[in-house]
């Protein structure tokens, strides 16, 4: 008997807290009955004492939604507002989506307080709403009506204004580079952007193209998460997140309309102007709920061709300089026979070993670059054309989404006037289709999360010119005199000179994914809850751009690229669990396989 006492302890010792659980939910169960009809008598200051066995940890979170909820309106017809807020606070923190019709001051109560927790509540740390004093992550929250008052236009304007971020805004392909504490990455590539948890950056490179797609009228709120968050995210969220949660049409409808939009646009004297919509609306029972929000933005970029670097006459640029020859240089070219026949192009100095364009020689050459500009419709032309769609239905706990945009940038900025094409662009495209479900149980809310998701570059629009001219060195002296080869043109379309040319090459992708996740959200109390995920995720990423070249020489094999599909599989668990013991103290835990 001795032996098996400390096998029956636990066991005996389980039985105990489960009896002692039972008994204090039966004791609750009794004293809420007890305060109703308390209540119902208008006796209202006897109430929260008949409660005082409903306080215990081990209540279940729906009774202690429905003690919250009695409470909250024994207080608010006793006229002490401060304390219904409280209890009404409570029940959010238990149940963000609890909702009511009635009593209409309890309603406009529940209302105004979740209207004021969208500040102090967050959903992107550990995907589930939590306070933001207590998400294990420094996150900051821009609100619609902090948009709204400042007056912003764009995303980008925004994250301008917030602690942490540095942007480099160069109106190039990727319209401005964004770096977050510090970290600097060529391509903002360590940052991940989500609208409605669903990924924007590029697939292929994480790349991450924001420019003035998104509609600014449809945002609730954006929740920037600083450092690493991983754990929910994937290796991706390397830097942080930036997580953009639209509105819901019911806080784009109000309490009666079923119907309703809201707009703004800006314009400028220049052409340039930004178009923003979103409409909304629901069926006769309230069942059913859409919305639909729409962007559209172009504009002219600053010209930049009264800038050397950008100038393409090529009126101040140094021929003379860039293509003079010396030393071995200038012995090769003597020793070929180039300066056997004077030239009224160049001059050589076979004592001091030079060979220089003369003042015709620099009119000749610049003359032809220009001529390539003029002849093929080039310069600087930095423009942006910037639009997005994004729709969806909510029928009961179940929402279908699509978003779509595309973001077509100039590369003028960021390219010199002697390499590339002042009117070449670059356009990204990213299309997404996602479904929503939660069930909410007991202490348990189930949610499912799977969206499709496609990013491509459009070719007609995303395109590089590459000169072959003077002022790049792809021609130079050599260009001048029979046969007029370099090595970078074995194949001049003339002679003596070799006349300029340039390679336009078109690119192209398509890369794709779907990805699946199904996540456990537990909250028995208020001293505890947890969430824990599966994400699978199928992606079909292009390897490399595909290109077409034209140009006006034979074909250049350089520029056959082959890409291939790299089908993948990611597989991902991750948990999270957080325990308070006092109301001071907080533990998290948390991990990510």
């Amino acid at each position: 008997m001795k032996q098996s006492r400390p096998a029956l302890l636990p066991i005996v010792t389980l039985a105990v807290l489960l009896a002692g659980r039972a008994a204090a939910s039966t004791e609750c169960d009794d004293a809420f009955v007890q305060a109703q009809k308390t209540f119902a008598l208008g006796i209202f200051e006897d109430v929260p004492e008949q409660l005082a066995p409903c306080r215990g940890a081990g209540i279940p979170r729906r009774v202690a939604i429905d003690v919250h909820r009695l409470l909250a309106l024994t207080y608010l017809y006793d006229d002490r507002p401060e304390l219904a807020r409280k209890e009404v606070s409570a029940i959010l923190r238990l149940d963000s989506g609890f909702g009511v019709t009635s009593p209409v001051r309890f309603k406009s109560l529940v209302d105004e307080v979740r209207l004021e927790q969208q500040v102090t509540q967050v959903a992107s740390v550990s995907k589930t709403s939590e306070p933001l004093r207590e998400a294990p992550a420094t996150v900051v929250v821009v609100t619609a009506d902090e948009i709204h008052r400042r007056g912003y236009i764009d995303l980008e304007q925004l994250l301008h204004d917030l602690p942490g971020f540095d942007l480099s805004r160069t109106n190039g392909d990727i319209y401005s580079f964004i770096n977050l504490r510090g970290y600097r990455s060529t391509q903002s590539d360590r940052l991940l952007l989500i609208v409605d948890g669903v990924e924007q950056n590029e697939l292929s490179t994480n790349t991450l193209y924001l420019s003035r797609q998104y509609a600014l009228s449809n945002i609730e709120r954006v929740e920037v998460v600083y450092g690493p968050a991983s754990t929910m995210y994937g290796a991706n969220a390397y830097t942080g997140v930036i997580s953009i949660i639209t509105k819901q049409p019911e806080v784009l409808l109000g309490e009666k309309n079923q119907s309703a939009i809201s707009a703004q646009t800006t314009v400028d004297g220049h052409g340039s102007g930004n178009v923003d919509l979103t409409l909304a609306g629901r069926n006769g029972a309230g069942t059913i709920a859409w919305s639909l929000a729409g962007n559209f933005q172009q504009s002219q970029e600053r010209d930049l061709s009264s800038f050397d670097d950008w100038d393409y006459t090529y009126r101040n640029f140094d021929y003379a300089g860039a293509m003079r020859l010396s030393g071995t240089d200038a012995d090769e070219f003597m020793a070929a026979g180039a300066c056997a026949q004077p030239s009224p192009y160049f001059q050589c100095d076979e004592a001091g070993r030079t060979v220089e364009l003369t003042p015709a020689g620099v009119s000749l050459v610049r003359g032809l670059d220009r001529q390539l500009i003029e002849q093929n419709a080039l310069g600087f032309d930095d423009r942006a054309k910037n639009w997005s769609v994004d729709g969806k239905v909510r029928i009961s706990n179940l929402t279908i989404g699509v978003q779509s945009w595309r973001s077509e940038e100039g590369t003028g900025s960021t390219n010199f006037a002697y390499m590339n094409a002042g009117n070449d662009s670059w356009t990204p495209r990213n299309t997404a289709f996602y479904l929503k479900y939660s069930i909410p149980l007991e202490t348990v809310k189930l949610n499912l999360f799977s969206r499709y998701v496609q990013t491509s570059f459009d070719r007609e629009s995303t395109s590089y010119h590459y000169f072959h001219n003077y002022a790049r060195g792809f021609l130079n002296l050599w260009s001048l005199v029979p046969p007029c080869q370099t090595f970078y043109d074995q194949e001049p379309i003339s002679c003596a000179p070799a006349d300029t040319w340039s390679r336009q090459v078109l690119y192209g992708a398509l890369s794709s994914q779907l990805r699946s996740e199904l996540n456990l959200v537990y909250e028995p109390s208020s001293t505890f809850n947890g969430v824990a995920g599966v994400e699978l995720a199928k992606s079909s990423i292009q390897s490399t751009f595909d290109e077409i070249s034209t140009a006006p020489v034979a074909h250049d094999p350089a520029f056959d690229a082959r890409p291939e599909q790299v089908e993948h599989t990611d597989i991902a668990f991750y948990a999270q669990s957080s325990y308070r013991p006092r109301p001071s103290l907080r533990m998290i835990l948390a991990g990510r396989l």
